[in-house]
């Protein structure tokens, strides 16, 4: 599994959408109606699976579905 389905699927999880939702530029607040209870269980889904920890400013630089993405591929392991 690329980074990119695998992160997809923590959203998908988290969140309760369907991948058709997930677009790149999607606005995890706006577009898909994240709250502080969601980001909290994203960001434990994504430690989790790519086990790596995101620290809180981390957390606020990521806007869109494909930040969330970048930021992960650029943390992750090969």
């Amino acid at each position: 599994m690329t980074v990119e389905s695998r992160v997809r699927a923590v959203l998908q999880k988290s969140l309760l959408v369907s991948d058709d939702k997930l677009a790149h530029e999607a606005n995890l607040v706006d577009d898909l109606g994240l709250t502080s209870l969601d980001r909290f269980e994203v960001v434990m889904g994504i430690e989790e699976e790519f086990g790596i920890e995101m620290t809180g400013e981390e957390q606020e630089t990521i806007k869109t579905v494909n930040d969330l993405i970048v930021y992960v591929a650029s943390r992750s392991k090969p």
